[in-house]
């Protein structure tokens, strides 16, 4: 059996006692249940914006930042890329901003938590599922989710429906943003040799769509 886990931090978590910091939600599967690419990283990432209560219609976001480590098969895509401009035409969001860490980058808050879950995990034997789930998730700021196929959508299709690929734009690229549903805007760096450069995104079919 192989597992599979998504850790994904909230930067404003904010804890009973009133302190607010860093939280990992933990996504736990086996193969079993779902693989590692594109659209399982989505997925999990609706589900937490769902779970955080941050998909409000009747209460939109002034901007979303997402960190991402700068691996292609699982976060830097098309399917994902693409996740920003849709939430920007579902209006839950002003802005939304994917930012993908350089190679080579420095430790950094999900590095360190991902750590943590080894605290009781490595001083158990461990032979079920739920045992794993009851060990990874010790700590206060530990949250794991023990994920099921139904939370696994086809966010590939769906885009491809809907949004033109950024053919030629992802691997040199480290910033995607989207502030309306039909471009994405692109930048390489925030350095000032780097200028962005605004890209149509949604297929001409459906610009006039109302959403």
């Amino acid at each position: 059996m192989t597992v599979n886990n998504l850790g994904i931090i909230d930067h404003a978590h904010i804890y009973p006692d009133g302190t607010v910091g860093e939280h990992m939600h933990c996504h736990l599967y086996t193969d079993a249940v779902g693989k590692k690419g594109a659209n399982n990283v989505a997925s999990l990432i609706m589900k937490t914006l769902r779970n955080l209560n941050l998909l409000c219609k009747d209460s939109v976001g002034s901007e979303l930042n997402i960190v991402f480590d700068n691996c292609c098969g699982q976060n830097k895509n098309n399917t994902v890329l693409r996740l920003a401009p849709w939430l920007a035409q579902l209006g839950y969001f002003l802005e939304i901003n994917f930012i993908f860490l350089v190679v080579g980058h420095t430790k950094n808050v999900a590095d360190c938590l991902f750590n943590s879950l080894k605290v009781m995990y490595r001083k158990k034997n461990l032979y079920t599922f739920d045992q794993l789930v009851e060990a990874l998730g010790t700590l206060r700021n530990i949250t794991v989710h023990p994920t099921v196929s139904e939370d696994f959508l086809d966010y590939g299709n769906l885009f491809d429906f809907f949004y033109k690929k950024l053919t030629g734009q992802i691997k040199q690229n480290h910033i995607f943003s989207a502030r309306q549903g039909d471009e994405i805007t692109i930048r390489e760096s925030v350095l000032g040799q780097h200028e962005e450069f605004i890209m149509p995104i949604i297929k001409k079919q459906f610009k006039d769509l109302d959403y």
